[in-house]
């Protein structure tokens, strides 16, 4: 892993950043490709904090047959941090620090086994849904409410290739089916996309659906394709 940016702090110090760009080898394998995923991983010392996805997932039909498939790249950042104090902060003033010491290694060491995960992912979905997933630390979700039972269920129970409705999965969770709409706000506002997979979560009527209300569909009916080979999603309950 190579150096990291810290740009904020948490209950648990700071929050490093890297950045994955998914590409897709040109025709005949040649190296004009281009990024049609962008994926940012914040993460400090207990876990990963967020996931930021960006990119249309516009991939030719074709991009698995092609030499090296997609290739994965984790772009490299300065070893620096920003903080606050609260009188510096009400002046929108900044104070940058440099990282090291065991404060640097406990946030790399959960960056760099999210973007393996994540590289892993890409390459190889099917594998990656048998490896454990990394580490969470979401200090903004109440540890017991339905938002973060949705996720650890819809983790735990939709494995790769498959897919389950908003009914299915409020179900799933102990609820009724009536509670789709609750599981729609949870899914649209999961700060870790991929590692809890709001993407297979779908419209009972049909589609793919939206995808965290401002992400590409395109991008979403992608993974789904992705993970499974095939043009049709696998559907659960």
């Amino acid at each position: 892993m190579g150096p990291m940016r810290a740009k904020r702090v948490c209950c648990a110090g700071p929050v490093g950043q890297a950045t994955l760009h998914v590409l897709v080898p040109g025709p005949g394998g040649s190296a004009a490709a281009a990024a049609a995923v962008r994926v940012r991983v914040e993460a400090c010392a207990l876990g990963v904090h967020a996931v930021l996805l960006s990119g249309s997932g516009s991939f030719p039909a074709d991009y698995k047959t092609r030499p090296g498939a997609l290739k994965v790249s984790v772009s490299e950042a300065t070893p620096t941090t920003t903080t606050a104090t609260a009188a510096a902060a009400a002046a929108a003033a900044a104070t940058t620090m440099a990282l090291g010491g065991a404060e640097w290694e406990a946030v790399s060491w959960q960056l760099a086994g999210c973007t393996s995960w994540l590289c892993g992912y890409f390459q190889r979905p099917a594998e990656a849904g048998h490896e454990e997933a990394p580490a969470l630390h979401l200090p903004g979700l109440a540890p017991d409410g339905f938002t973060n039972l949705l996720y650890r269920t819809l983790t735990r129970e939709v494995c790769v290739g498959r897919t389950v409705t908003y009914g299915g999965l409020a179900e799933l969770a102990g609820a009724s089916r009536t509670a789709a709409r609750a599981v729609g706000n949870a899914m649209r506002h999961n700060p870790v996309p991929l590692l809890v997979p709001c993407h297979r979560v779908v419209p009972a009527q049909g589609g793919s659906g939206s995808f965290q209300g401002r992400l590409s569909s395109q991008l979403k009916a992608w993974l789904l394709r992705h993970e499974q080979g095939t043009d049709a999603p696998t559907s659960g309950p």
